[in-house]
């Protein structure tokens, strides 16, 4: 894959080797893995780490400042120009640096809104330092790290590995802090394999075993979204697959896919109860939407400018403790990916963050038109995919959260891939 610099880069060859090892640190880092582990063996349970400063994730974030810097100085007039083909993604980002001045924590929005550059910095220099392609086998490695490192933790310590809270019993959250956030990872796990197959013809089958391995965790961590979102990407990659061989199915088969979610909204809709109980689920979404009620409220107190980025949601805090008595559980966030942004940075928030999601969309089909189609269609597949997660999960607009430095790398990725020539830079199979 050749870069806007020229450059032909391969991450596993040679001199770019240590490169690729250097970013499955930082990645994993982004995916939360391995940092709570010393946390649950000291006694925390996962409510008490709420509002509780992790050292472990403070220097990991650190040390990812500091190697990011390093990279960002020498790659800085790469950067400027994807910043200037970029501006949803700055403008969002000064949003949030700007939620600092009225924030209802400062302190805690600053910590927060230096790591979403951070996460930021990373989706830019993933595309640039690797390329699309080579870019999704550095994230493939890193998911292999905190995929393989699970099942070795909950078979060597299942006390830690294993959830024991009443309502959760028995579900895995391995090197991670919850289920949720297991299942959230594994889910972009399966997605960026499912690409490295296609993208390979199917002549790196070793990876069917990666997915196998993927499946497994996502099964044994019962995050009925995280399921729901693998399942999406690997039906889209079949849709995907029958459209190049029989263009007219595919468009038919591309049509079924995009019909699936009206069809689960409009079932929803008429029969929530029956649907619900399919999953395992109440009415409530187990509290969810009793604390949804609440959080629009607090929306409403600061609809525009919101309370600052991730300021909420602290120990301590009145407004936090009424939100916990009303959901009945202590809520780590809002279990949404749009009610939380317009928390901490209100209706511009989102309206800058439905900015980025309509370039990404535009981009993945401009991909498509222009003979990209791989990467033009995972694209438009991951930002659906992640939309539809945000519904009960903050993947959304967040730092340190995997799912956003994926859409981000996608949509910048994409950027990049149409600036670039088309005999060299067009994704197909």
């Amino acid at each position: 894959m050749v870069t806007q610099k020229g450059r032909v880069m391969n991450p596993v060859s040679g001199k770019h080797r240590w490169e690729c090892v250097l970013f499955v640190l930082l990645l994993l880092v982004q995916q939360n893995a391995f940092l709570s582990i010393p946390m649950f063996v000291t006694g925390f349970s996962n409510g008490e780490m709420r509002g509780v400063e992790n050292l472990y994730n403070t220097v990991g974030v650190g040390l990812s400042l500091l190697i990011v810097a390093l990279i960002v100085t020498h790659e800085r007039a790469s950067l400027l120009r994807i910043a200037k083909q970029n501006p949803a993604v700055l403008a969002f980002m000064l949003i949030i640096l700007l939620s600092i001045t009225w924030s209802l924590h400062p302190q805690i929005t600053a910590r927060r809104a230096v790591g979403y550059v951070i996460t930021l910095a990373i989706a830019a220099l993933l595309p640039l330092r690797f390329g699309v392609d080579g870019m999704m086998k550095v994230l493939s490695a890193s998911f292999v790290v905190s995929a393989l490192s699970s099942i070795a933790f909950v078979v060597a310590f299942p006390q830690y590995g294993i959830m024991h809270i009443a309502d959760l019993e028995g579900c895995w959250q391995g090197v991670f802090s919850t289920k949720e956030l297991l299942g959230s990872v594994m889910a972009v796990a399966v997605f960026v394999e499912t690409y490295n197959l296609l993208r390979s013809s199917f002549r790196e089958w070793w990876r069917i075993g990666l997915l196998g391995l993927y499946a497994t965790l996502l099964t044994f961590a019962g995050s009925i979204t995280a399921d729901c979102a693998a399942a999406f990407y690997l039906m889209g990659a079949v849709t995907y697959l029958i459209w190049r061989r029989w263009q007219w199915r595919g468009l038919v088969a591309a049509a079924m896919t995009a019909g699936v979610l009206p069809l689960a909204f409009l079932l929803f809709t008429r029969e929530p109860q029956a649907v619900l109980g399919l999953v395992g689920k109440d009415t409530t979404l187990t509290g969810r939407v009793f604390l949804w009620q609440e959080v629009v409220k607090l929306i409403g107190q600061k609809s525009v400018l919101g309370w600052g980025f991730r300021a909420m949601w602290q120990p301590g805090d009145t407004l936090t403790g009424s939100l916990d008595s009303y959901a009945g559980f202590e809520a780590p966030g809002a279990h949404n990916a749009v009610l939380e942004v317009a928390l901490g940075v209100g209706l511009i928030g989102v309206l800058a963050m439905a900015w980025n999601v309509l370039v990404a969309l535009r981009r993945g089909v401009a991909c498509c038109l222009e003979g990209a189609g791989l990467l033009g269609w995972f694209t438009l597949l991951f930002v659906v995919g992640v939309a539809v997660s945000g519904i009960t999960n903050e993947v959304m607009g967040m730092n340190q959260e995997i799912d956003w430095l994926v859409f981000n790398a996608l949509m910048i990725g994409c950027g990049i891939v149409l600036q670039m020539p088309a005999s060299t830079a067009r994704v197909h199979i």
